[in-house]
């Protein structure tokens, strides 16, 4: 695998030139080395212009200091590797342990790992009490939204498949950063594993940067990203219930060890995430959402219109929730997930009835309790016996269809 490194760095002229040539001497053979200069005044530009422009993979610029969260996405913008580290400037952290962070990975066990200070038993300079009694609160915070147990969640050295990453909306411009990605993570639910470091923590004398102040504004993303944006986002009220109940109605048929299939998956392919610890391996399947493979998820951006690139009776279960009634050829989609079935392979469906055409529509013009978007998509509504019809002439058998939601919606479960 080839590792990407991101060194975002403001005002570092004393370790710029050592930090990057023990990067560039680091045990990792393919890597790539992308330095952002977030807008230097002590002389750092300089040195990277005239030191190491041809040298490293890529330096980028900023024009003003915009914190390492705003250098972080621009490093990201250039990324071409399968995993990417972040490596703070600072000469705090050791480019000699990126293999011992990459294992995890290389084993198949994680998609995400951290590098703890608390961990090691490796030499690490005694410093700043309360700095390390303010990092255990947020740890622990952080800890307690996402439902994880790391030991030093504002670590520097965080290493991630590309994948993950790279389809995080990261929004944070400073140390906020930190919190940030690991909330997104645990949200992905990305497998986020520890490793032990070294750490030489410098004083401030020597050009240390994070500070009480960086600590409440951590305090404030963790609020905003575990609690706020979880429980309180912008999307349309009954657009989340909805969703959650169809959920409900999925789960039960999920079995330990099946491969599933779920087409339509949407941005944030809720059902792939709801079931990949019981699962063997989920795939969605959606023309609107960015191809990823971490854990045993895997997403696959395609029209939904071509052929699902899947192999002749390679899954167990193939899920279409909310998604039907948005094809032009309905019966084109049925007859994909009847090919990609294993015999006996279950298909479950929801899709609106035609009572609930002018209901639903109310819901999302008038009230906007639903997405406008997405109802303006339905191209057709189904009736219990329009949809039976469409599923045994599809040649799938015993359709079973219950209305729920007070019957605007159909459930249907038809064996291959």
């Amino acid at each position: 695998m080839k590792l990407s490194i991101i060194i975002p760095c403001y005002n570092e002229k004393y370790t710029i030139r050592i930090l990057v040539k023990t990067v560039l001497n680091s045990p990792i053979k393919n890597k790539e080395i992308i330095v952002v200069d977030d807008g230097s005044t002590d002389g750092t530009k300089e040195i990277l212009d005239n030191e190491f422009e041809s040298v490293v993979d890529k330096i980028i610029y900023h024009q003003r200091n915009s914190g390492k969260g705003a250098a972080v996405r621009s490093g990201l913008s250039a990324v071409t590797g399968d995993l990417v580290i972040i490596q703070d400037a600072d000469l705090e952290y050791k480019p000699s342990e990126y293999p011992r962070l990459m294992k995890p990975i290389l084993d198949g066990e994680a998609d995400v790992v951290y590098g703890s200070r608390f961990l090691s038993t490796e030499s690490r300079r005694a410093s700043f009490f309360w700095h390390m009694v303010g990092n255990k609160i947020l740890t622990l915070l952080t800890n307690m939204v996402c439902n994880i147990t790391l030991t030093d969640m504002e670590t520097c050295y965080k290493m991630f498949k590309s994948d993950v990453i790279k389809n995080m909306k990261l929004e944070e411009n400073h140390f906020g950063f930190e919190p940030e990605v690991t909330i997104k993570a645990s949200q992905m639910n990305c497998r986020i594993y520890e490793v032990g470091i070294s750490y030489f923590g410098r004083g401030y004398e020597l050009g240390k940067k994070v500070n009480w102040k960086d600590g409440f504004g951590a305090l404030a993303c963790i609020i905003k990203y575990g609690i706020i944006r979880k429980f309180f986002n912008q999307e349309p009220f009954l657009e989340k219930f909805l969703r959650r109940v169809r959920l409900r109605k999925i789960l039960p048929f999920i079995a330990f060890g099946q491969t599933v299939c779920d087409i339509g998956c949407g941005q944030d392919f809720a059902l792939l995430r709801s079931i990949s610890n019981t699962v063997y391996k989920s795939i969605g399947i959606d023309k609107k959402v960015p191809q990823i493979n971490y854990s045993n998820i895997q997403v696959k951006t395609i029209e939904l219109s071509d052929k699902i690139p899947l192999e002749d009776e390679s899954v167990d279960m193939v899920t279409l929730l909310a998604a039907l009634e948005h094809f032009d050829r309905d019966d084109k989609i049925i007859q994909e997930a009847k090919r990609i079935l294993k015999d006996g392979g279950l298909l479950l469906i929801t899709v609106p009835s035609k009572k609930a055409k002018f209901i639903i529509q109310f819901l999302a013009n008038q009230l906007h309790l639903i997405s406008k978007e997405q109802i303006r998509g339905h191209k057709r509504y189904y009736s219990v016996n329009e949809l039976k019809r469409l599923l045994i002439s599809c040649g799938f058998i015993d359709p079973k269809i219950k209305p729920f939601q007070l019957g605007l919606n159909l459930f249907c479960s038809a064996k291959r």
